[in-house]
């Protein structure tokens, strides 16, 4: 069984699928196998893989024992990780067992176990759909990384992944993504705008009105037909904290 994040940009597809394969084949064996991702720069939007000795060849791809999955850091730590040298970027791309994860998950999140116990004899009948609602909207929201990875006594595996990869996570990683389309100031312009003396800016208009930006360095700018976004184009990974100020406030339907 793979967990694959499903809004991930992959850049080479069949180097992505021999890395795929290498930790099925590793999985064979039991434990857990994740894909860590080369770090290019000090990056505190990401969580942290420490690797440990090297374990074995897999497919021609060195496999790395996992000392211990780490949170996203600050900018300090992080730059500290890059000189280290044996951290990854842990892409959220695990591999294991059916029966290993249904052991780890009835050891470490019973809620959830039960949970699929209740769904798992209904998969093809009426029934399904509706109890799948009702459980789902039960459990506790929790990610695999702390509910599981991080508890497990289970050994632990890390191949890294080098195939070009992003989890287009923020404004910024999009930015970077769209390299191709900037102009010869380093800004990308999407929609009807005027930009001057102004550089590496990402401006998205979808309003329909003209917009104009001047004299801005590095700056966010998205407009829409109900909203404004205005930001430091390399703080782009903190809008969620707009979003949760604009449910302090009593502004829901804008979120």
């Amino acid at each position: 069984m793979a967990v694959l994040p499903a809004d991930h940009f992959i850049g080479d597809g069949e180097l992505f699928r021999t890395t795929l394969r290498a930790g099925l084949e590793l999985s064979q064996g039991g434990g857990m196998v994740t894909i860590g991702i080369p770090p290019t720069k000090p990056e505190t939007g990401y969580g942290y893989i420490k690797r440990g000795r090297i374990y074995d060849s897999v497919g021609g791809l060195e496999v790395f024992k996992v000392d211990r999955f780490v949170e996203k850091p600050d900018e300090k730590r992080a730059l500290q990780y890059i000189r280290e040298g044996n951290y990854l970027w842990n892409s959220g791309i695990f591999i294991f067992q059916v029966d290993v994860i249904l052991r780890e998950i009835g050891k470490y999140l019973p809620k959830l176990h039960r949970g699929l116990v209740k769904i798992q004899g209904l998969v093809d009948g009426s029934r399904y759909w509706g109890t799948l609602k009702k459980v789902y909207s039960e459990l506790e929201s929790i990610s695999i990384d702390y509910g599981i990875m991080e508890r497990t006594e289970e050994p632990v595996y890390t191949i890294a992944g080098n195939f070009g990869w992003s989890d287009v996570g923020s404004w910024q990683a999009l930015f970077e993504m769209k390299v191709d389309q900037k102009d010869a100031s380093g800004n990308i312009v999407e929609g009807l705008t005027t930009i001057i003396d102004s550089r590496n800016n990402f401006i998205v208009n979808r309003s329909g009105k003209v917009a104009a930006v001047l004299g801005a360095n590095e700056m966010l700018v998205v407009i829409t037909p109900d909203a404004v976004l205005v930001g430091d184009l390399n703080r782009s990974q903190e809008v969620r904290a707009i979003a949760q100020e604009m449910r302090r406030k009593g502004l829901m339907e804008w979120v």
